[in-house]
C-alpha cells in the first residue's frame, strides 16, 4: 500500500494533528488506553506498546523492550521508562483514532491490537 494519502502528504511524517482533532481530557483519554495493546508506526520503526489497568507499561521495539509507570492528564499520555527519559506527550482524538505526538514533533496513529 503506499504510505502518500490524496492529499500528496506522507502519513508517516506528520508534523500537525489531524484536523479537527480534539484534546480528550484525563477522564476521557484514560478508558481509551488502560487495559489495552497497541501497535504504532513510526517513521523508523514499529512499536508494540501495552498499556495494563495498573498503571504499568511496556514497549517493545524490534529487540529493544522497556517498562515503566503511566499516567494521564488533560489531553496528554505521561510515562516512565526505566531505560529512557519521562515525558508527557500531547494526544489527540480524531474520527475515533487517537494519534499522539512523539518527543520528536512526529505524530503517530495508536492501531488498537
Amino acid at each position: 500500500g503506499s504510505k502518500f494519502n490524496r492529499h500528496g502528504g506522507s502519513i508517516l511524517n506528520r508534523r500537525q494533528h489531524p484536523e479537527g482533532s480534539t484534546a480528550p481530557n484525563a477522564a476521557e483519554l484514560k478508558p481509551l488506553i488502560a487495559g489495552k495493546v497497541f501497535s504504532v508506526k513510526t517513521s523508523t520503526s514499529t512499536w508494540r506498546l501495552q498499556i495494563n489497568d495498573n498503571g504499568y507499561f511496556f514497549i517493545n521495539i524490534g529487540s529493544f523492550s522497556d517498562t515503566g509507570t503511566w499516567t494521564v492528564e488533560d489531553g496528554k499520555w505521561c510515562s516512565k521508562p526505566k531505560k529512557s527519559n519521562a515525558s508527557c506527550n500531547e494526544m489527540r482524538l480524531s474520527g475515533g483514532s487517537l494519534f499522539m505526538k512523539r518527543d520528536s514533533g512526529e505524530i503517530v496513529l495508536f492501531s488498537p491490537q
